[in-house]
């Protein structure tokens, strides 16, 4: 099975780098981070940090933006209750939680 999600985000003019208008992709991280961060583990978003999310990405940017990290969190649900395993011959990444 595989998967792609795409987040487009549309960023303004402040948020390109001087050097030929590289986006400044670790303000963007960081906002997206603080969003999901507050959404899983506070289970809901901050009035600030929502209005910031809202200013930089629109109200339908931060809906989409909710519904990856719900979809990922969801898919991380059913694949440790039904504990899927690894494909055949691949190594463990991470030490197993404890049962």
């Amino acid at each position: 099975m595989s998967l792609k999600s795409t987040l487009r985000v549309r960023l303004g003019q402040q948020d390109a780098h001087y050097g030929g208008n590289l986006v400044d992709g670790a303000r963007i991280l960081a906002l997206f981070g603080d969003v999901a961060t507050e959404i899983l583990r506070l289970k809901r978003v901050s009035d600030p940090t929502y209005r910031r999310a809202v200013a930089k990405f629109g109200e339908q940017g931060v809906i989409d933006l909710l519904g990856v990290v719900g979809y990922y969190n969801f898919l991380a649900i059913v694949m440790n209750a039904t504990r899927t395993g690894l494909p055949e011959g691949a190594a463990e990444p991470l030490k197993r939680y404890p049962e």
